[in-house]
């Protein structure tokens, strides 16, 4: 890899563009005026939108107005990482280690991002682009979407395709993705009395507010492992036999995920591990806060809160199932107990084709790169504007660039050099004259 990538690459992590904390803001403006400084002298026409006062770059550069117009997107937003979690001091800088680089934000976002602009970059002063390009970096990818549409309209950009790299590859095998299943936040509070009380000899007559939803939530599964919510399946797609056979045939290491996640064990019920995550719809509980540290054993918490993660697939409605899941709480929670419901982070899930010129033009190249047939597989992750998105351009063409192990947004983020050396080779070639 060209040493200049991996210089401003260090110079892109350094920044601790959190989506949170006092300085977020700030890192997020220094971030923005960096990567406006890059485009611009590239030759870009750059805009910059502040949202929430963070900014959002729009960046163009025509090479002819006949020309195709590709819109590239991702994100310079990072999660939190602690220096103790990490085994090397600082995870906000690069560093590498035996096949690997590591750094926080190289998977979830920076480095894929970095790599789509120095490629282009190269083919401007090469002058071998082929295509009119859009690059939409912007700093919260979980939320950014309604108004994408009109922030294009605004700023006169009309764009033909779409084009991001989001999910990973299986094993270091190429893969194109045909859909995005994604999700939406629920969470719900219930409260058992108007205080606290420090009467734990009076428990076993009074409501516990940890307990009553603790019950609540087990009962969202049943013993088969099927969601219990009524009409929850109705009308999704499911995987056909085909894809089922076609992910069964993918590479599969039950240890190494294992290992990855340290996990001691993977639900798989009657189905194979790639039709699961990908096509089955699911609920999981991802915080639950009661208040109570634990260091009082007398007192009784009058409120308790989870938050529980929706992950959708294509022709399921957000908001059916949004009404579906009220309902259901209606039916099930305990008599006499109060309790609020709210939604965060919402966005439909969408299929789109693989069967046109570009596409194909990604699966050929793809495969001359890695000398292996290239797989069509679906997400288990998304981005709310890719709905958005589709609605306004011809295609998406998502090709996934990131290695299987790489952490995203985990302990020791990190992304494999021989792999990043490929993905170099495919962005240069699939944009060039």
């Amino acid at each position: 890899m060209n040493a200049e990538y991996y210089a401003l690459l260090r110079e892109f992590l350094s920044f601790k563009t959190l989506p949170f904390g006092n300085d977020c803001v700030k890192e997020h403006k220094k971030c923005g005026e960096w990567l406006y400084n890059l485009f611009v002298k590239s030759g870009f026409n750059v805009r910059v939108v502040n949202w929430q006062e963070s900014p959002i770059i729009l960046a163009q550069y025509d090479v002819w107005s006949e020309c195709e117009t590709w819109v590239i997107y991702w994100n310079y937003d990072v999660n939190v990482a602690e220096m103790k979690d990490w085994w090397k001091d600082d995870p906000f800088s690069l560093y590498f280690w035996k096949d690997k680089i590591f750094g926080r934000g190289l998977a979830g976002g920076k480095a894929i991002t970095l790599l789509n602009m120095f490629n282009i970059f190269k083919l401007i002063e090469e002058n071998k682009l082929k295509y009119n390009i859009i690059f939409v970096i912007e700093w919260e990818k979980l939320k950014w979407s309604k108004n994408l549409i009109k922030l294009f309209q605004e700023n006169n950009f009309k764009a033909d395709f779409f084009f991001s790299n989001i999910w990973t590859v299986i094993q270091n095998n190429p893969i194109l993705t045909t859909w995005f299943r994604w999700s939406f936040n629920a969470k719900i509070k219930v409260k058992t009395a108007e205080k606290i009380s420090i009467v734990s000899q009076y428990w076993w007559i009074l409501q516990n507010s940890i307990q009553e939803l603790s019950k609540l939530l087990s009962k969202i599964y049943d013993s088969n492992n099927r969601i219990t919510i009524p009409y929850f399946y109705y009308e999704m797609d499911d995987i056909s036999a085909n894809e089922k056979t076609l992910n069964a045939r993918l590479p599969f290491d039950k240890d190494l995920v294992l290992q990855e996640f340290g996990a001691k064990t993977i639900k798989l019920d009657d189905i194979d591990y790639y039709s699961k995550i990908w096509g089955k719809p699911c609920i999981e509980v991802v915080s639950f806060d009661s208040w109570n540290t634990g260091l009082s054993l007398e007192l009784l918490q009058q409120e308790a809160s989870a938050v529980l993660n929706f992950k959708l697939v294509p022709n399921q409605k957000v908001d059916a199932i949004k009404s579906l899941f009220q309902e259901w709480i209606k039916s099930n929670i305990a008599k006499d107990l109060d309790y609020e419901i709210s939604f965060l982070w919402e966005s439909e899930p969408i299929k789109f084709s693989v069967s046109n010129y570009f596409a194909n033009k990604a699966e050929t190249l793809l495969s001359q790169i890695f000398g292996k047939k290239v797989g069509q597989v679906l997400s288990w992750f998304s981005l709310p504007v890719a709905k958005t998105v589709l609605s306004n351009v011809q295609n998406i063409v998502n090709v996934p660039l990131v290695n299987v192990d790489s952490n995203i947004d985990g302990i020791n983020e990190n992304l494999d050099v021989e792999l990043l050396e490929k993905w170099t080779e495919f962005l240069y070639e699939f944009f060039r004259k």
